[in-house]
């Protein structure tokens, strides 16, 4: 059974509608207007704030009036679906890939670039660990191997390492970018390029939990080559495991 709207309920909801959006909304009574103006713009400046520090290159990217006018638009229509402050920034996120109206305010490569910058964030405060640090053995063909719960492979379309106010490209490159995300045991984030290889490497084993090297190397094969039933050349076997060795060296994979 639903509880009643009380006279608070009423009042705390003509209050938050006001600060979201002081331009549509009406005043609460009872509550003097310059104490409103205060809150409001407390309220809106610490969103602005933590989003421009959050999106420090998309920022550098877009006029003052168009990233105010953004911002207002996040703070007045949008509906964020979780309570914490450090995840403002992912629902702003949501926010532009779903608003057209957002959409039309940035450029084509936003959404990418949002995505990338806030990666970062999203691993520095990740409340998973990293296994304890023991002797690694050497990998073969019979190891099964994890992705590290702290490590996510990426294929964004734009090269969003490389945007910035000097670089901002007008078309989709013909080659994806391929990046790693990743947080090391000195809990600093980092960013590594893959080629095709390494990410479908990686993908592979993120889709295939406990994927033993044999079948990851076979698989792996197939996907370059497109020889399915052929054997793997000694080379590409001895590639796939050198590589492989590597990531777990960076505890980016996790022998089982």
């Amino acid at each position: 059974m639903s509880q009643p709207v009380t006279a608070l309920n009423r009042a705390q909801y003509s209050l938050t509608q006001y600060l979201r959006d002081p331009e549509r909304c009406v005043a609460p009574e009872g509550v003097e207007p310059r104490r409103l103006a205060v809150y409001q713009e407390l309220i809106f400046n610490n969103i602005e704030d933590f989003l421009s520090s959050g999106f420090p290159i998309l920022r550098s990217l877009v006029q003052d009036h168009t990233w105010l006018a953004l911002v207002r638009l996040f703070v007045t229509d949008y509906r964020a679906q979780s309570p914490y402050f450090l995840e403002i920034g992912q629902e702003f996120m949501h926010f532009v890939m779903a608003s057209e109206a957002a959409q039309a305010m940035l450029p084509a490569f936003a959404a990418e670039l949002m995505h990338y910058e806030w990666v970062e964030l999203a691993l520095d405060v990740a409340p998973e660990t990293l296994p304890e640090l023991v002797d690694k053995p050497a990998v073969t063909l019979a190891t099964k191997i994890r992705l590290s719960a702290l490590a996510w492979p990426l294929v964004y379309q734009y090269p969003v390492q490389t945007i910035g106010p000097t670089n901002q490209p007008s078309t989709i490159p013909a080659a994806p970018t391929f990046l790693l995300v990743h947080r090391d045991r000195q809990h600093r984030v980092k960013f590594m390029a893959l080629n095709g290889l390494s990410y479908g490497l990686l993908d592979m084993v993120e889709n295939n939990a406990e994927v033993d090297l044999q079948t990851l190397i076979n698989r792996l094969s197939e996907l370059v080559h497109g020889n399915q039933g052929t054997s793997v050349s000694p080379l590409f076997v001895d590639q796939g495991l050198a590589l492989v060795q590597r990531f777990v060296d960076q505890d980016i994979l996790h022998i089982c």
